[in-house]
């Protein structure tokens, strides 16, 4: 598998993970959000009330939890698309994209200690004349109940921005593609360079993220003085080792010969 069949899998599948995923403190939007009247009911919500986000609004609530890894928010909204900010604490904000009118459970990354933390949502783009987000519910996963994930990643595609936050958002740790291989790591002899792995490295530990290193000699990846070494065969010459060796012609002077 390719390592773009990766990231599109993980940008299609993730928005649209299973609601019975591992989860603690699950409860309606109207007990998490402590909102009263301004939950409504929908029979289509799987717990069959919502809360109407507006743009431009926020709603806060207090969740007491044991220590998580992600937060899972339910919602659907009637735009194309919408954007939602989701903040824990005084921690930096997290961007979630809603799309369409269906269900979807939308988990972001939230490392979070065992106790009570505000968790703040503000809807902040939502394009055109629609204006808001149905929420349904918020839940956190237990950090013992996760299984651990990691992807491929290349420096090349690090500049996408929806490509970077896919990585951030969902995986554990980050295995360089193809720059601890060896074409690129001492694409000539003796000479190194680790500028590629080391951009790919400082993203991962910037976030957080396990690193794997992958892999050291990889037959298909290796540089040309390995697979095709110049071998001296007499005096001033040379022979790529893929070419054709004859053995020496009796009585002349010496042919290419392989070492």
């Amino acid at each position: 598998m390719t390592l773009t069949a990766v990231v599109v899998m993980a940008i299609l599948i993730v928005p649209v993970a299973s609601a019975d995923q591992p989860t603690l403190a699950s409860r309606g939007i109207e007990a998490a959000f402590m909102t009263g009247g301004k939950t409504v009911a929908d029979a289509a919500a799987p717990d069959g009330e919502v809360l109407i986000l507006k743009a431009g609004s926020a709603e806060a609530t207090v969740l007491d939890t044991v220590a998580a890894h992600a937060i899972a928010v339910t919602a659907s909204t009637s735009c194309r698309h919408a954007v939602m900010r989701l903040r824990v604490g005084a921690g930096l904000p997290t961007m979630i994209r809603v799309r369409g009118s269906s269900w979807r459970v939308l988990t972001v990354s939230a490392p979070i200690t065992a106790g009570s933390h505000r968790i703040s949502l503000r809807l902040i783009h939502a394009p055109g004349g629609c204006r808001s987000v149905r929420l349904d519910r918020i839940d956190v996963m237990p950090s013992h109940d996760r299984v651990r994930l990691g992807a491929a990643l290349r420096t090349s595609a690090t500049s996408d921005g929806v490509y970077r936050q896919a990585f951030l958002d969902n995986f554990d740790s980050l295995t360089p593609e193809n720059e601890l291989k060896m074409e690129t790591t001492e694409p000539q002899q003796g000479r190194f360079d680790f500028s590629a792995a080391d951009s790919l490295v400082t993203i991962a530990v910037g976030a957080g993220k396990a690193v794997r290193g992958h892999a050291l000699v990889y037959g298909d990846q290796l540089p040309a003085w390995v697979t095709h070494p110049l071998v001296p065969a007499g005096p001033g010459c040379r022979v790529e080792a893929s070419q054709p060796c004859k053995p020496d012609a009796p009585g002349g002077a010496p042919s290419l010969r392989r070492a």
